[in-house]
């Protein structure tokens, strides 16, 4: 994976120093990928306590290790991204002492040792950041690593269902986690992962290449889970990523390009297959569907690939003009300026009209009497969605509960008092929501401030309007930027959903959000260390 860069946080060292750098950065991508990898597996949707309660029992003391060697070398110099930092712990502070007042003080008591993990987490990647000068390689290669083994996964449980998901009865992708946007959020984290792969120059050009394939099966991975939540965030990370990465955004567009193309005649495929997007089919259709699906993915990766090592190949043997480059730059705004133009004249030109479209479609999201979309294709072309009703109970709970909530945790059985309809449900889907039904205005206040001032923190990290962005653009900088897409992706998903409560999502990005909070500016020098 190493090559040379000028910027300081590459890979460029020399004799053993060298060596010693990429044995390292190798030996704890590979331990922090199987970690999470566990993590995956063991949590699941995050819905069993006993699970939750082995992973944090293994993540809290390997935290307080990097917490505690960040002290030992480190000692009391300055501590990047300590507002968050704090901020984060009175959060924790108020989930611990709102016991004294919850309705429901057991769920409190697990809100509190899930808070205090996730606090633990998030502290250790500062102290990582303070520690190891090149630890975001690992760190991001190793999140990378773990977004794969959930797309391969994923796709070989309807690849070969009899091996893996013999008694499935929802066509919807839901493993590893057993909940189906968690899957699809994984996906989504895939997307800007690919484009860093694959324009990242100090990668192996063979490496750079396999960025196609994988992209591809992220579309389809995360199309398959049918999540519009994940759809909208893939959606969004991708237009970060192409703002953030100013130098790379060229070398971007046939990465995300090629594999929407090549990927839409499998998906149109795939969608015409009942057996393989309808609940409840019978196994031997699923296994012949599965076969099929195999070998279709299978010619659709050694395509992307054989696609991708062509464009390299042109790249040196065939380079484009200053004047070309500029003009598939324009084309590409062109036509991503032309898409919301297309859909208003769609909407236009239906039966309802443009307006009608539209206040049906709100209608649709808000409507309490709203029910959950069919699992099958079609949920893409719906907004009605449960969530409202869901809100509707935080905010009857809120209004009895205002400034101190009823308790963390408590809303699966506080909101019984509320609803409307017997559905069963854990959490608000959102943790804003969840915040105000279960610590009034001063949770959801404290969980804004402190998503604000990490921000704050990710763009002093980046240093958007510095000169030595653009002068010193290198794979540090490349890496950080993809992080802070995936963070962001996070912090949007989590306020629509309860991917909070998914050990297996959570934990990777909060470790990186810990590292950029505690990396501080990338144009000055970082302290040194014994690591490599």
């Amino acid at each position: 994976m190493a090559g040379s860069s000028s910027d300081s946080g590459g890979y460029d060292s020399s004799g053993a120093s060298a060596a010693w750098s990429r044995y390292g950065q190798l030996l704890l991508t590979v331990l922090l990928a199987a970690f999470f990898v566990w993590v995956i597996f063991q949590g699941e949707g995050g819905l069993q306590a006993g699970a939750n309660t082995t992973i944090w029992l293994v993540a809290l003391p390997l935290s307080a290790l990097a917490v505690a060697a960040s002290i030992l070398v480190r000692g009391t110099s300055k501590l990047n991204g300590g507002v968050t930092l704090v901020l984060l712990v009175l959060y924790t502070i108020l989930v611990a002492v709102s016991i004294a007042w919850s309705l429901i003080p057991s769920a409190t008591w697990l809100e509190f040792n899930r808070t205090v993990v996730y606090l633990a987490v998030f502290t250790a990647g500062i102290s990582v950041a303070r520690l190891w000068s090149r630890s975001w390689l690992p760190i991001l290669a190793a999140t990378a690593l773990a977004v794969l083994v959930v797309i391969i996964y994923a796709l070989v449980t309807k690849i070969a269902p009899a091996w893996l998901a013999a008694d499935e009865t929802y066509a919807r992708l839901r493993a590893p986690f057993n909940y189906w946007n968690a899957v699809g959020l994984s996906a989504a984290f895939g997307i800007p992962l690919c484009l860093w792969l694959g324009t990242e120059k100090s990668f192996h050009r063979l490496l750079r290449a396999a960025a196609y394939p994988l992209l591809g099966l992220c579309i389809l991975t995360l199309l398959l889970s049918y999540s519009r939540g994940a759809l909208l965030v893939a959606l969004l990370g991708t237009a970060l990523w192409f703002i953030l990465v100013t130098p790379n955004r060229l070398s971007g567009i046939p990465i995300v390009g090629i594999p929407i193309i090549a990927t839409t005649p499998a998906v149109a495929w795939i969608f015409s297959r009942p057996e393989l997007t309808q609940d409840n089919i019978d196994l031997a259709l699923r296994k012949d569907a599965g076969i099929e699906l195999g070998l279709v993915l299978i010619v659709l990766t050694a395509l992307l690939y054989g696609a991708a090592l062509l464009l390299q190949w042109l790249e040196v043997t065939r380079p484009l003009s200053a004047k070309t480059r500029a003009g598939i730059g324009k084309t590409s705004l062109g036509v991503l300026a032309a898409i919301p133009v297309v859909v208003v004249i769609a909407l236009a030109a239906s039966d309802k009209g443009l307006s009608g479209s539209i206040e049906s479609s709100w209608d649709s999201l808000t409507s309490e009497e709203a029910t959950t979309p069919a699992n099958s294709p079609s949920r893409f072309g719906s907004t009605a969605s449960v969530r409202s009703r869901y809100w509707r109970e935080v905010a009857d709970i809120w209004v009895n509960h205002r400034y101190k909530g009823a308790g963390a945790g408590a809303y699966e059985i506080t909101r019984k008092r509320y609803r409307t309809s017997p559905v069963v449900v854990a959490h608000a889907h959102g943790q804003i929501p969840q915040a105000l039904a279960d610590l009034g205005l001063a949770g959801a206040l404290l969980i804004l401030l402190t998503g604000s001032a990490w921000l704050v923190a990710a763009y002093k990290t980046v240093e958007p309007r510095s000169s030595a962005r653009i002068e010193k653009w290198g794979p540090e900088r490349s890496g950080f930027a993809v992080m802070i897409v995936l963070v962001i992706m996070f912090g949007v998903h989590a306020a629509i959903d309860w991917t909070w409560y998914v050990p297996g999502v959570v934990i990777p990005v909060l470790l990186i959000a810990g590292l950029i909070a505690g990396r501080g500016p990338l144009s000055k020098p970082r302290n040194t260390s014994a690591l490599p």
